[in-house]
């Protein structure tokens, strides 16, 4: 069965670590070998509600890529107080590398 890897999706198995060799399954080998798995980031999505600010273009990145916030949203009258991970706006949010 295939490996799992939280974030990645298994792209096969290799006979050498720069991953460049695909193994192929066959017959037992006469002698003790290692395989390398080779994994693929699978790219996530951060969408924004400004709850009435100006629009914020959603990020769409790797896994374990940096993410940077996008410049403050803004709204006539209000100042930005920052960017919150659950409807209640009681949960704040940091960027860093996702997924976080």
């Amino acid at each position: 069965a295939d490996p799992t890897r939280p974030g990645y999706s298994f792209a096969g198995w290799f006979s050498d670590v720069e991953l460049t060799l695909s193994y192929t399954f066959s017959t037992m080998p006469a002698a003790n070998i290692t395989l390398y798995a080779k994994w693929t980031a699978e790219s996530h999505s951060i969408s924004f509600e400004s709850n009435g600010g100006s629009n914020v273009t959603s990020i769409t990145e790797d896994t374990g890529t940096a993410v940077s916030a996008p410049a403050a949203p803004t709204k006539a009258g209000y100042t930005f107080a920052g960017w919150y991970s659950d409807v209640e706006l009681t949960s704040s949010y940091t960027f860093s590398t996702w997924p976080n």
